[in-house]
């Protein structure tokens, strides 16, 4: 459920986490503008249709993966509709047996909840333990829409503004791959 209906271009008057209100003011700091919407938790691409109807851009679906290990982790953004396919990431970035990481790291490593995970969560890995791996279809487009580093508050804004302003004012390069 949308709480807020028609889109705002302005940061939430509360922040669920000290990492959602670095998100903002990095935003704010860099003068990059964003349209946001407030929701319940959304946490499937399907439960993200209603944020994608708000913000008139589709969703972007992250992924936290390691190997068994747990010494390589990739967090991984791909457009909405598309699978994700181990064997073509595994091939592309040089790693064998990818799988899911648990919750409790995700939020451990990236202080990210189930269903927060974006690009933007990138801004919690201090450590660049994590490899941003964005996929060449993401690149390619004009504007995204990803959650701020909590399931309940979506941001659209534009695709170069996050890859070539946002996250390298962090120290973040993504890799971009095709997958």
């Amino acid at each position: 459920m949308i709480h807020s209906v028609c889109p705002v271009r302005e940061k939430p008057d509360r922040f669920e986490s000290s990492l959602q209100e670095k998100i903002y003011a990095g935003l704010d700091q860099l003068g990059i503008d964003f349209e946001r919407v407030s929701c319940g938790a959304a946490v499937t691409i399907e439960q993200c249709q209603a944020i994608e109807a708000a913000l008139r851009v589709p969703v972007v679906k992250t992924l936290f993966v390691a190997n068994r290990q747990l010494t390589r982790f990739h967090l991984i953004v791909l457009p909405g509709d598309k699978s994700f396919v181990t064997k073509t990431f595994s091939k592309a970035r040089g790693v064998s047996r990818v799988s899911f990481v648990a919750p409790e790291l995700l939020m451990e490593m990236l202080s990210t909840p189930v269903g927060g995970a974006s690009p933007l969560s990138m801004l919690a890995d201090s450590s660049r333990q994590v490899e941003l791996v964005v996929d060449s279809q993401v690149m390619a487009m004009t504007e995204i829409t990803c959650p701020a580093a909590t399931p309940n508050d979506y941001l659209r804004l534009s695709a170069f503004d996050l890859f070539n302003r946002f996250l390298p004012a962090f120290g973040i390069t993504p890799v971009i791959v095709a997958l």
